[in-house]
């Protein structure tokens, strides 16, 4: 027996709810950029270690002391779990270390090494590169429009996460 097909009306008027939505087409355009920065990566570091080390050097307690794990889960929008398996990789490549707070040997902290900071700069550049290529259909006023924008839906979502 046929399985009952939709009416073109009933496909059109779901098409259109779907078509109003903003949520897949900035999915599909981030992971479209996600698979061409993963081009990038060419040894086996995931994008997630990437940004960890990129708050490690961006952030000011990261440049400073280390970040610890509580830290670097909420800048990576995960759980403390999964910045444990995050860290051990990195530090299984000698990106980066962890070192006992000495006035809290409860608290770890994460601080980039040499090679991580080698890491990211190899990294960097290649990286830089695709982004020259890709934002060249913009000026200088919608790159920091499209930045502020950025920010602007990631601290929604770690909103909407705590």
């Amino acid at each position: 027996m046929a399985k009952k097909l939709p009416q073109a009306e009933e496909i059109l008027k779901f098409a259109d709810e779907i078509e109003a939505m903003q949520l897949p087409r900035i999915l599909t355009f981030a992971d479209m950029i996600i698979r061409n920065t993963d081009k990038a990566l060419r040894n086996n570091s995931s994008r997630l270690n990437v940004h960890a080390l990129a708050f490690l050097i961006t952030t000011e307690k990261g440049r400073e002391r280390g970040l610890n794990h509580s830290e670097l889960a909420n800048l990576l929008i995960r759980s403390n779990h999964g910045v444990t398996r995050i860290v051990d990789a990195l530090e299984k490549d000698g990106y980066v270390e962890r070192r006992r707070d000495p006035n809290d040997r409860r608290t770890v902290y994460v601080k980039i090494t040499s090679a991580g900071i080698e890491f990211m700069k190899n990294y960097i550049a290649e990286v830089a590169a695709l982004e020259k290529g890709i934002l060249s259909c913009l000026n200088a006023n919608e790159i920091k429009t499209l930045r502020g924008l950025i920010r602007k839906i990631r601290h929604k979502f770690q909103e909407l996460r705590s």
